[in-house]
């Protein structure tokens, strides 16, 4: 059977509910699935495919992701690749809105340009002020984000993520 990792990395924790949505949908289609935090990753042996996401907050990704992404590439090169964006951009769907999306992805070409993706997805995100990543930012930055938290609607689209979920898998091989 084929085993697939989605690893993600967040700076609140809505990416990990998103990285966890993925892996209960790949799980029901009989999938075996690991969701694992990339910092938490050492050897990609064990899997066939990835599935890389990230957030985005100001404009940026956690550092960990790029590094994940560049510690691994030649593992990575040698089997399928996705990628996906948790972002308050795409709290609203239009080619502008998804052109931008996109391009946060910058990083992870530079880490490993040789690697290209089966499928991209983007998904809307949230400002989460109550989970343990939360918990775990740099005072300075926690004291931004619960500011804007209150003021940020929660636009992760689970249909969605779902659907784009459904449609990866036989591009990972995995149908």
């Amino acid at each position: 059977m084929n085993k697939t990792l989605v690893v993600y990395a967040t700076w609140t924790g809505a990416t990990r509910t998103v990285a966890e949505a993925i892996g209960e949908e790949m799980r029901a289609a009989g999938t075996e699935v690991d969701v694992r935090r990339a910092s938490e990753v050492r050897d990609l042996s064990p899997y066939q495919a990835v599935v890389v996401g990230t957030s985005v907050h100001m404009g940026r990704l956690p550092r960990e992701i790029p590094g994940f992404v560049k510690r691994h590439r030649k593992s990575l090169g040698r089997m399928p690749v996705a990628y996906f964006v948790v972002c308050l951009t795409m709290a609203e769907d239009t080619p502008q809105n998804r052109q931008e999306a996109l391009g946060y992805l910058a990083p992870l070409r530079k880490a490993a340009p040789e690697l290209e993706p089966v499928d991209i997805g983007l998904s809307g995100g949230a400002v989460l002020d109550d989970t343990e990543e939360f918990n775990r930012l740099f005072f300075l930055f926690r004291s931004i984000v619960n500011a804007t938290a209150h003021e940020m609607e929660d636009a992760r689209d689970w249909e969605a993520i779902q659907a784009w979920t459904e449609e990866l898998r036989p591009k990972l091989a995995l149908a």
